[in-house]
């Protein structure tokens, strides 16, 4: 009877500890996911504004693409999630960087210093001496 008594009060610790842990796991759960003065609204409803549409002078300093090549059993290739950019120093000497079309890509010259047109991350237009590339790009 005295080995009953003795084990009681651990039983009753652990009773305890296992409730307070479950509170714990309720409030850092409602912290989590209730966000006071904040609004809850569906992702569909909420209305991005497009970047503003923004032209300097600069010249292409770099060209970056990103692909990912896949080979099937039969030795089959094909190119799949191509990404295309080109770095460009402003005439202020800031570096921006373009999200640009293939065609853009391949036909965009080194070291010509021209006008370029863009929205956010993304190339619309260059304008140089010799040459206008437009991107396939349509701006909102």
């Amino acid at each position: 009877m005295i080995d009953g008594l003795s084990s009681l009060p651990l039983a009753v610790i652990l009773l305890l500890l296992m409730a307070i842990i479950a509170v714990c796991m309720v409030l850092i759960t409602v912290s989590i996911t209730h966000h006071p003065g904040r609004k809850h609204t569906r992702t569909a409803e909420i209305s991005v504004t497009p970047a503003p549409i923004r032209t300097g002078t600069a010249v292409l300093i770099q060209k970056i693409d990103d692909r990912r090549r896949v080979i099937d059993e039969y030795h089959h290739s094909s190119i799949h999630d191509e990404h295309f950019e080109l770095v460009f120093q402003m005439k202020n000497g800031e570096i921006i960087r373009l999200d640009c079309s293939k065609a853009s890509y391949r036909e965009m010259p080194f070291h010509q210093t021209g006008t370029i047109t863009y929205q956010g991350g993304r190339l619309i237009k260059f304008k140089s001496s010799q040459n206008i590339i437009s991107d396939e790009y349509v701006a909102a």
